[in-house]
């Protein structure tokens, strides 16, 4: 619901830059604090993704590369995690952005 969410706000804000990463690609939250992450994979696009749509990565992985990032090796408890930048600079670091957001949800966190 997030990730849908956010689609959304890009194309509403062309100007503002939305990127997502799965925790267990860049060895954030891991549970296994030894297994280094070598590079980082890009994401697989849903099936239901349009085509034309220029926020969607129409590459996919290869099968292999995505075994190497299970997310069973993540900790949960602190995904999905926001982190907002403005000029550079962090803003705002919200871990489990859903519990945040509550009832209004991310979009209406995002906009005050």
């Amino acid at each position: 619901m997030i990730d849908e969410k956010l689609a959304r706000l890009a194309r509403e804000f062309p100007d503002v830059k939305f990127l997502r990463a799965r925790a267990a690609v860049l060895g954030f939250a891991s549970l296994n604090k030894n297994k280094a992450k070598s590079h980082i994979a890009r994401p697989r696009p849903r099936q239901d993704d349009d085509e034309d749509d220029p926020y969607v990565d129409t590459e996919g992985e290869d099968e292999d590369e995505a075994e190497d990032f299970r997310d069973d090796d993540v900790d949960l408890d602190v995904l999905p995690t926001m982190l907002v930048y403005r000029n550079g600079e962090l803003v705002f670091n919200w871990v489990r952005v859903d519990w945040e957001a509550g009832g209004a949800g991310v979009e209406e966190l995002l906009r005050r």
